[in-house]
């Protein structure tokens, strides 16, 4: 089974599993960078009255112009957990939050073929902007920074890819279909 099939499942058991339980209404929420890099998105939102809850998988390709290690490739996967605070309620407007992921990353040095495999996990902070486009389809432009905690530089082939502690978050935008009323 691919690794997005597998994020994909446990996603859905998650999702269906826990959202009779909550007072609100959910969304499904994807990040459409993440497609044009190689990679994929795919959140789910539980909404109560200011704040949104979310349970994610993702995975894209690092550009070398994000990343700045000249001759490597870097591809991250994982899952992640956010909860976001909407000043106006959750149907638009400005919010900020927290999040923090587990992440498996893989770099490659693209000279030799040389590769190494690293799980990571990072914490940090979001800002955006929700605009609801009609009732039931959104965008949300939003930046972030985060910490990784285990941000050791990678060798391979004894050339040297350097990480670095803090992790920005390039604007990003995230599209979604919402609100489903729960019973």
């Amino acid at each position: 089974m691919k690794r997005s099939n597998f994020f994909f499942v446990i996603f859905l058991l998650f999702f269906t599993g826990t959202s009779k339980c909550l007072s609100q209404t959910i969304d499904i929420e994807v990040d459409p960078i993440a497609y044009i890099f190689n990679g994929f998105s795919v959140h789910g939102g539980f909404n109560t009255n200011h704040i949104r809850y979310d349970i994610g998988l993702f995975g894209i390709e690092v550009p070398e112009s994000f990343h700045g290690n000249d001759g490597f490739n870097q591809y991250i996967w994982g899952a992640g957990v956010k909860a976001d605070y909407f000043f106006s309620g959750t149907q638009q407007g400005f919010y900020t939050g927290v999040g923090a992921d587990l992440t498996s990353s893989r770099f490659r040095f693209d000279e030799t073929g040389g590769n190494s495999s690293v799980m990571q996990f990072g914490a940090g902070l979001n800002v955006g902007y929700k605009f609801s486009l009609t009732p039931n389809l959104f965008i949300k432009p939003w930046v972030g920074l985060s910490y990784l905690f285990n941000s050791d530089d990678i060798e391979i082939d004894g050339m040297i890819f350097e990480q670095s502690s803090i992790r920005h978050s390039r604007p990003f935008i995230s599209a979604g279909h919402f609100k489903k009323p729960l019973d």
